[in-house]
């Protein structure tokens, strides 16, 4: 059978391989490969839910990512092969010397194409959990219940003092387990939140982070200056390296609405609203010109109904939308 033709999410992409470490290795070449289609993309994400498979995936991930400075090393070697140092190979035995380096130049030789070329795949190599056009729920390894919005990224890292994780894309909605000591934080574009007993969601944007609180109170650190409180129907936002901003009052039913498939909207630009709507189509919606002057949008409109929400979008902003091939839309603000 060949890769793209591999639908069974109970084994790895290529023969061979009956241990996780090994199903790990190939899902990580399979992901690099920069030829795997939405099904199998799919069949990984049901491979990686038992505990061992993501361990062993994070253990191959991490190798991986040392591959880029491994690579560096290979391509700087000078040409005689007894004048350059190996001092990552000296400990190993040779069998594991010859199968580490047979799989670490062929990683490494096509891992900065990959991430220059596949931003997406590169983003899967880095998320413990990641969707595609449609929202889902999980519950962490602490009983913590995590509900991610279409398109988005989540890394998870608990250890014996912290419960950290990192918002890689998207919107992640989170309703934290009590009973245990460890702190919980949700990191974002070098700052975080912290959970002091609550539930909330935190949205990463292209203007920045943006936290809303719909039980208990979280703790918003930007890192460039004193942490701010936001309590139960509250909401706060920070660029990278900039203070967060006051708290401000919000509906606590609109907060993460896109749980129940509602994409409330108030006075936002008609842009962002097309690049959120934009996460529930299969097909891409692109933006060209500025929508600074376009009519703002205030809506709620079902996720389900992407290209109904778009048409309504276009309509009250006087956007100009042209269909392309493959389903493709160019959307363009309204002439002057």
């Amino acid at each position: 059978m060949t890769p793209s033709a591999h639908t069974d999410p109970t084994d790895p992409p290529y023969p061979g391989s009956d241990d996780p470490a090994g199903q790990a290795r190939a899902w990580v070449a399979r992901l690099a490969s920069g030829e795997i289609d939405e099904a199998e993309l799919a069949a990984f994400e049901i491979w990686r839910r038992p505990p061992a498979h993501r361990q062993a995936f994070a253990r191959q991930r991490e190798l991986w990512h040392a591959l880029g400075s491994m690579r560096d090393a290979f391509e700087s070697a000078p040409a005689s092969p007894t004048a350059a140092p190996r001092p990552a190979f000296a400990a190993r035995p040779r069998r594991a010397r010859r199968r580490l380096a047979a799989w670490g130049l062929a990683s490494a030789a096509c891992l900065a194409a990959v991430v220059a070329a596949a931003p997406t795949l590169a983003l899967s190599l880095r998320a413990d959990y990641r969707t595609g056009i449609a929202a889902a729920r999980y519950t962490l390894a602490d009983g913590s219940r995590l509900a991610l919005d279409a398109d988005s990224a989540v890394a998870v890292d608990f250890d014996g003092r912290e419960r950290r994780i990192e918002l890689l894309r998207g919107n992640a909605w989170f309703q934290v387990a009590h009973g245990d000591a460890r702190p919980f934080r949700v990191d974002a574009l070098g700052g975080s939140v912290r959970d002091i007993g609550t539930a909330f969601e935190v949205s990463r944007r292209a203007t920045g982070v943006y936290t809303a609180v719909s039980e208990g109170l979280v703790e918003v650190d930007s890192g460039g200056a004193a942490p701010v409180s936001v309590a139960a129907g509250q909401t706060a936002s920070y660029a990278e390296g900039r203070a967060p901003t006051a708290p401000q009052a919000t509906a606590t039913a609109d907060i993460a609405g896109w749980r129940q498939g509602e994409l409330a909207f108030d006075a936002v630009r008609a842009d962002e609203a097309l690049h959120r709507i934009a996460r529930y189509r299969s097909a891409p919606v692109w933006t060209l010109g500025s929508f600074e002057r376009a009519p703002r949008i205030s809506a709620s409109l079902r996720a389900d109904r992407s290209d109904e929400a778009i048409a309504a979008v276009a309509q009250r902003a006087n956007l100009r939308v042209q269909r392309l091939p493959g389903g493709a839309l160019l959307v363009r603000p309204p002439r002057d």
